[in-house]
């Protein structure tokens, strides 16, 4: 175990570096450092861009399993405004959904303006839930995101799509490690079958929690804590 873990931390250290350099250089180059490119580079320069990006998404997701395996995976909760995390969330996404011929849309109610999150656990958790529902989501169909109050206290960010959702067999395996649901969809092997299971850590630690339902498409929800239920402090995995 401990031989694994090492591993995969270095690999994971080592593929990071020089990935950072490559998708850096392919973001200068998307946005015309280099002159106008023409049309069929610049496809390829996109899906390259995609692909890097995705990489960059696997490492992130083996980084924070060896960090929740030893229980070093932190978080650093303060008041976040809800409508500007599901913007940048979205905005952040406009690009491979439009890849996937996807809209995303995004809306808060009155009463959710705030919650206790670490702003940027808060981002890779919408990142995750974000990806999955545009991969899965039918051409031409929107992603929703949803924040509103659900009493208690307590703040739900619902994102939402309108594909087949999860199979009802692979339910109580949701949210584990490694875990990965059969499907024909040719995006069903993409991951490592770590991103929701770290989603569950993440909102455990802040405070929250997160889960799934089914209703004329896949629904996935983190809730958590309104900033007044909470002390400014530092929650740790120890």
């Amino acid at each position: 175990d401990e031989m694994k873990d090492q591993f995969v931390s270095t690999v994971s250290h080592e593929l990071r570096t020089p990935l950072t350099s490559i998708n850096g250089s392919l973001k200068l180059l998307s946005a015309g450092a280099a002159g106008t490119l023409p049309e069929k580079a610049q496809e390829m320069l996109t899906i390259a861009l995609r692909n890097s990006d995705q990489l960059q998404h696997l490492i992130s997701d083996l980084l924070d399993f060896n960090k929740a395996l030893v229980g070093k995976l932190s978080v650093y909760p303060c008041t976040v405004d809800v409508k500007e995390a599901l913007s940048q969330a979205v905005d952040g996404n406009r690009g491979m959904a439009h890849s996937y011929g996807v809209e995303c849309s995004y809306n808060v109610a009155p009463h959710a303006a705030k919650v206790w999150a670490d702003g940027q656990r808060l981002r890779q958790v919408l990142d995750n839930f974000l990806s999955n529902a545009i991969k899965f989501s039918p051409e031409g169909s929107t992603v929703n995101v949803v924040g509103e109050a659900t009493g208690y206290d307590m703040i739900r960010i619902t994102v939402s799509d309108q594909g087949n959702g999860v199979p009802e067999s692979f339910l109580p395996r949701l949210f584990d490690r490694f875990s990965q649901a059969d499907s024909v969809s040719r995006h069903s092997r993409s991951g490592t079958g770590l991103g929701l299971a770290i989603c569950r850590e993440l909102a455990e630690l802040m405070e929250g929690e997160v889960g799934y339902y089914y209703r004329a498409g896949a629904h996935f929800w983190i809730e958590l804590p309104c900033p007044s239920s909470n002390t400014e402090v530092l929650h740790e995995n120890t």
